[in-house]
């Protein structure tokens, strides 16, 4: 009888291990499919684009807003071509080149911020971002924004040219030289 119920005990183990095994086959088995579909959903909606890091570390020059308007241009294509290598996210492009504002820019966007809103000043995409600030660092563009309030004729005729109330102009307007007559509808000149 002895060999018999010991033979029934080693049964017993050997189920008991085999249920165990399978309970534990079963657990890692569900533990490593959790884990795959964590890491595809982690992929899926891992954050597109660089990071702060990665930006800053292409080492860009910082803007001051001391040189003027060749040297804005200059940088916008130093960011922009940089926000291209390093695939940027859209909504990250203008607080990440915020960080590279100094000196007379950086109180400039300061003040932008406080009147927007930090948000929303941040949310800016890039070229209403390059646009705001060409208005304020290039005087040619504030001088265009103004004089898109003025009444503009085009004359043709040659002798308008030569009347003194007739003055011409070449300007760079969207990136083609344009000629502008303007009739100040004045009779006389003033002359020192």
């Amino acid at each position: 009888m002895n060999s018999h119920s010991s033979g029934a005990n080693n049964d017993d183990n050997t189920n008991n291990n085999v249920s165990g095994l399978a309970d534990l086959l079963t657990q890692i088995v569900t533990n490593l499919n959790a884990r795959r579909a964590n890491d595809a959903e982690g992929s899926s909606n891992a954050k597109q684009g660089c990071s702060y890091k990665a930006f800053m570390a292409s080492n860009l020059k910082e803007f001051y807003g001391t040189k003027g308007a060749v040297s804005l241009l200059s940088w916008f294509e130093n960011v922009g071509s940089n926000l291209n290598i390093t695939k940027c996210a859209d909504a990250d492009k203008v607080k990440y080149v915020a960080c590279l504002l100094n000196g007379r820019a950086l109180t400039w966007w300061n003040t932008q911020v406080q009147t927007l809103g930090r948000d929303a000043a941040n949310g800016l995409i890039w070229e209403n971002f390059k646009r705001f600030m060409a208005e304020k660092y290039c005087r040619r563009m504030r001088n265009l924004r103004s004089l898109a309030r003025c009444r503009v004729h085009v004359i043709r005729a040659e002798e308008e040219v030569q009347k003194p109330n007739v003055v011409t102009g070449i300007f760079l307007l969207n990136g083609h030289y344009v000629s502008v007559f303007f009739n100040s509808g004045a009779d006389r000149v003033l002359s020192h």
